[in-house]
């Protein structure tokens, strides 16, 4: 069915970032209960290391090396509409 259908545009998936281009890993303090890994685009290598690390924070409150540089509440104070325009704009900017 799809034979000799040409494509205008095609993508492979989105790549999500943080600002800093940081991992997350952590708790969220505005929302009790609720802890985050995320890696930039990291691939599996990294989610071992997510796991342990979350782990070790939601049963012992700590973990075996410091992960304060990638706590998700760095950017709770980041004004999130200017960002996201600056953003937007930069993107525009890239389309030919």
């Amino acid at each position: 069915m799809m034979e000799g259908v040409e494509f205008a545009e095609h993508r492979i998936g989105l790549i999500s970032m943080t600002a800093d281009a940081l991992p997350n890993i952590g708790p969220v303090g505005a929302l009790p209960g609720l802890f985050l890994g995320c890696f930039n685009s990291g691939g599996f290598g990294y989610h071992a290391v997510a796991v342990l690390l979350l782990a070790e924070l939601i049963v012992a409150g700590q973990t075996r090396i410091d992960v304060s540089e990638f706590s998700p509440d760095r950017f709770k104070d980041i004004y999130v509409d200017a960002y996201l325009a600056t953003d937007l704009k930069y993107k525009a900017a890239l389309r030919p």
